[in-house]
């Protein structure tokens, strides 16, 4: 469904193989590694380790794929994933495999132990700390959520109906202190949006007390801005972790006739700028584009100072599978393990507002097309 939406060809077809081919021998090493241990009961320590060992080495080789970890399975048990605070979502895959290695007749005992201590601090953390969402400031948040089709993104011909699509579905002009937010790409490449005309017009409708957090493709970056209602921009933020296949490809792979499974033949370029949004009125946060949020090392520049987590993305191109789902998932970890509050803005499923417990306070589902409010004490 996902390679329908973004119109791949037989090439895109044979890059998505050539990747799952690559994942497939993370497992395949852990199991023949492990195999070759004499005593059982290593043989299971080795198979939890070693396959933590190398989700964390498929994280960061080749740029990084660290989707979909064995750690994200206890989304549904919440009091096991608070562990994620002190050992990040890698510590919950190695403590799952461990336990689960560890149910047989002469060990069961030291899994059910294991398994009651951290479900036992996770209750406790849940249980003490504070259920409602605090982001330090007086500003109301409005997280837009369009669920514009794929197909119709990528169409420039729809171009203005999808912005004013965002912009009914904003309600702008009051005179409440508001944030804004768009999702990724809210303002396509197609008719090259990061201009003065472009901006101009979305502003036109900002009042002034209200800030416009927008996704852009700008000259070639994937890129997040702060508009305000003259116009200005005042911060932007260029994604700096591309993903391979999607938002670039390296030339050798290119001469050997592969290329991206989106839309568009063009790289992007990688950003250097800060993930720290600092807008007056507003408390300090960090801007996570789409995929970045799943990268558990670099979620914040300014973890000390910074109040918040905000990441926005498409999610469309997912289609009708469980990628908005997983995607989703790897938000409500980065909240528990930063001890931050996460606001979640996509395009299709699932905007959403987490609190540092990873737990799930307000949310849109796929396909739902609307708005997500969120004040104060509220």
């Amino acid at each position: 469904e996902a390679c329908k939406c973004v119109g791949m060809d037989n090439l895109g077809y044979i890059a998505v193989l050539v990747l799952v081919s690559y994942l497939a021998l993370y497992p395949a090493m852990t199991c023949y590694i492990a195999r070759k241990l004499k005593s059982m009961l290593a043989q299971r320590i080795a198979f939890a380790t070693l396959w933590t060992i190398f989700e964390i080495i498929r994280g960061h080789l080749f740029t990084g794929f660290p989707w979909n970890l064995i750690g994200y399975a206890s989304y549904e048990i919440p009091g096991f994933a608070q562990i994620a605070r002190f050992v990040s979502v890698y510590g919950v895959t190695f403590a799952l495999l461990l336990i689960l290695s560890l149910l047989t007749k002469k060990t069961y005992k030291y899994a059910i132990m294991l398994a009651f201590t951290i479900m036992s601090y996770g209750i406790c953390r849940i249980k003490t700390s504070p259920q409602n969402l605090d982001l330090g400031n007086d500003f109301t948040i409005t997280v837009v959520q369009p669920s514009i089709p794929q197909w119709k993104k990528n169409n420039p011909k729809y171009f203005w109906d999808n912005l004013d699509l965002h912009i009914s579905l904003s309600k702008f002009g009051t005179n409440a202190k508001r944030l804004i937010i768009w999702p990724e790409a809210a303002l396509e490449d197609t008719i090259s949006p990061y201009n003065p005309f472009i901006l101009k017009y979305v502003a036109s409708n900002l009042g002034k007390n209200e800030i416009l957090i927008t996704g852009v493709d700008k000259n070639l970056y994937n890129s997040v801005i702060a508009l305000d209602y003259t116009g200005n921009v005042l911060q932007y933020y260029d994604k700096r972790h591309l993903v391979l296949f999607g938002e670039y490809i390296p030339t050798w792979l290119l001469q050997l006739g592969l290329h991206k499974i989106t839309s568009g033949m063009v790289n992007f370029s990688k950003g250097n700028t800060t993930k720290t949004f600092n807008l007056k009125g507003v408390s300090q946060f960090d801007i996570n584009i789409c995929y970045e949020i799943v990268m558990p090392w670099c979620i914040m520049d300014s973890p000390k100072t910074s109040k918040w987590i905000l990441t926005i993305s498409n999610d469309a191109w997912f289609g009708d599978t469980d990628g908005p789902y997983q995607h989703m998932k790897a938000a409500c970890f980065r909240a528990i393990e930063k001890n931050k509050p996460v606001i979640r803005c996509s395009n299709n499923g699932i905007s959403c507002i987490i609190n540092s417990n990873g737990q799930i306070l307000k949310k849109l589902d796929t396909n739902v097309v609307g708005t997500i409010e969120y004040c104060k004490g509220r």
